[in-house]
């Protein structure tokens, strides 16, 4: 049985400030630490904290955090200075910039995706796989440049 993962926090942070289920707000948003959204919003959203985006929420948003767990529907730029962690109910239609991305089998992007701020060196010494490798086995576009007798 396949099991969901909610948003969570972490024990020694804050509870965060929620926009419910029933709220639609427009315009921006500028927040400190932590912004659950299980409502709807519409505009943009400014923090070095951490945007929590609930799996009843729908997002229309350029999105510029520290950090970001996203559960629900977001359409727009999405931007994490940390990390974007994409739960399995998440649905996200936009460009994605971050230094770390976590997908959950499930989740749906449609957009580019730019890690440019990651070096090349600590992802291989993490054990992760070069964006570059993971495009080449799926079948898409290498990164690095290839010779004609290739």
């Amino acid at each position: 049985m396949l099991r969901r993962r909610r948003v969570e926090r972490a024990a020694d942070e804050p509870l965060p400030t929620t926009l419910a289920r029933e709220t639609h707000l427009k315009g921006t948003l500028r927040f400190e630490s932590t912004l659950q959204i299980d409502g709807r919003f519409d505009g943009e959203i400014h923090s070095n904290g951490r945007l929590l985006i609930g799996e009843s929420a729908t997002v229309h948003a350029r999105i510029e955090v520290g950090s970001a767990v996203i559960g629900g529907t977001v359409r727009g730029d999405v931007k994490a200075a940390d990390s974007i962690e994409l739960l399995a109910t998440a649905r996200v239609f936009g460009d994605v910039v971050t230094a770390r991305l976590i997908v959950a089998d499930g989740a749906v992007f449609e957009g580019e995706l730019d890690m440019s701020g990651v070096e090349q060196d600590s992802v291989e010494q993490d054990g992760g796989v070069p964006a570059a490798t993971v495009r080449e086995r799926l079948g898409g576009p290498s990164l690095t440049p290839r010779r004609a007798s290739e």
